[in-house]
Protein backbone atom coordinates (compact mmCIF):
# COMPACT_ATOMS: atom_id res chain seq x y z
CA UNK A 1 0.00 0.00 0.00
CA UNK A 2 1.04 3.72 -1.07
CA UNK A 3 1.20 5.80 2.50
CA UNK A 4 -0.70 8.92 2.06
CA UNK A 5 -2.04 11.97 3.81
CA UNK A 6 -4.56 12.46 6.36
CA UNK A 7 -7.84 14.50 6.80
CA UNK A 8 -5.71 17.32 7.90
CA UNK A 9 -3.22 16.72 4.84
CA UNK A 10 -0.16 16.35 7.00
CA UNK A 11 1.90 12.65 6.04
CA UNK A 12 1.15 10.02 8.95
CA UNK A 13 2.65 6.56 8.49
CA UNK A 14 -0.32 5.45 9.93
CA UNK A 15 -2.26 6.18 6.92
CA UNK A 16 -2.14 4.12 3.55
CA UNK A 17 -3.36 4.15 0.27
CA UNK A 18 -5.11 1.15 -1.71
CA UNK A 19 -6.30 1.91 -5.44
CA UNK A 20 -8.65 -0.82 -6.17
CA UNK A 21 -9.33 -2.27 -10.16
CA UNK A 22 -12.34 -0.25 -10.72
CA UNK A 23 -10.78 2.97 -9.88
CA UNK A 24 -8.05 2.03 -12.52
CA UNK A 25 -10.23 0.95 -14.86
CA UNK A 26 -12.23 4.60 -14.61
CA UNK A 27 -8.93 6.02 -14.90
CA UNK A 28 -8.22 4.64 -18.14
CA UNK A 29 -11.66 5.75 -19.08
CA UNK A 30 -12.84 9.30 -18.02
CA UNK A 31 -8.77 10.84 -18.08
CA UNK A 32 -6.37 8.35 -19.72
CA UNK A 33 -7.61 6.21 -22.70
CA UNK A 34 -5.12 3.43 -23.97
CA UNK A 35 -2.58 4.00 -21.37
CA UNK A 36 -1.58 0.48 -20.21
CA UNK A 37 -2.75 -0.36 -16.83
CA UNK A 38 0.61 -0.19 -15.15
CA UNK A 39 1.01 3.32 -16.35
CA UNK A 40 -2.54 3.78 -14.60
CA UNK A 41 -1.51 2.79 -11.43
CA UNK A 42 1.36 4.49 -11.34
CA UNK A 43 -0.39 7.78 -12.23
CA UNK A 44 -3.24 7.34 -9.34
CA UNK A 45 -0.34 6.43 -6.54
CA UNK A 46 0.96 10.26 -7.44
CA UNK A 47 -2.46 11.73 -6.96
CA UNK A 48 -3.04 9.57 -4.42
CA UNK A 49 -0.49 10.88 -2.46
CA UNK A 50 -0.44 14.71 -3.80
CA UNK A 51 -4.53 14.84 -2.98
CA UNK A 52 -6.41 16.34 -0.14
CA UNK A 53 -9.54 15.51 1.89
CA UNK A 54 -12.72 18.35 0.40
CA UNK A 55 -15.78 16.00 1.79
CA UNK A 56 -17.74 13.15 2.72
CA UNK A 57 -20.46 12.38 0.66
CA UNK A 58 -24.24 11.71 1.35
CA UNK A 59 -23.48 8.11 0.71
CA UNK A 60 -20.38 7.68 3.26
CA UNK A 61 -17.90 8.16 0.51
CA UNK A 62 -15.15 10.38 0.97
CA UNK A 63 -14.18 12.86 -1.70
CA UNK A 64 -10.40 13.85 -2.30
CA UNK A 65 -9.24 15.98 -4.76
CA UNK A 66 -5.85 16.20 -6.93
CA UNK A 67 -4.18 20.01 -6.44
CA UNK A 68 -4.31 22.55 -9.61
CA UNK A 69 -3.95 22.22 -12.38
CA UNK A 70 -6.20 19.44 -12.84
CA UNK A 71 -8.17 18.73 -9.98
CA UNK A 72 -9.38 15.16 -10.49
CA UNK A 73 -12.03 14.34 -7.42
CA UNK A 74 -11.22 10.88 -6.07
CA UNK A 75 -13.81 8.80 -4.56
CA UNK A 76 -12.51 7.55 -1.27
CA UNK A 77 -13.53 4.62 1.27
CA UNK A 78 -11.94 5.04 4.72
CA UNK A 79 -11.51 1.36 6.36
CA UNK A 80 -9.82 2.18 9.58
CA UNK A 81 -5.95 3.36 8.72
CA UNK A 82 -6.65 2.04 5.36
CA UNK A 83 -8.07 4.60 1.99
CA UNK A 84 -9.18 2.53 -0.81
CA UNK A 85 -9.38 4.80 -3.85
CA UNK A 86 -12.53 3.41 -5.64
CA UNK A 87 -13.00 6.03 -8.33
CA UNK A 88 -11.95 8.87 -9.86
CA UNK A 89 -14.20 11.90 -11.80
CA UNK A 90 -13.02 14.05 -14.17
CA UNK A 91 -13.03 18.03 -12.41
CA UNK A 92 -15.10 20.51 -13.72
CA UNK A 93 -14.18 24.09 -12.04
CA UNK A 94 -17.02 26.30 -13.90
CA UNK A 95 -14.19 27.90 -15.96
CA UNK A 96 -14.31 27.44 -20.16
CA UNK A 97 -10.80 26.69 -21.60
CA UNK A 98 -10.00 27.34 -25.23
Amino acid sequence: PLRGADVSGALRDSMSWTITEHAIDRYIERMRPGISREMARSELEIACNRSHFVSILSTGIEQWREPKPRRMRLRVERCGAELRLISVIEAFDGLRRC
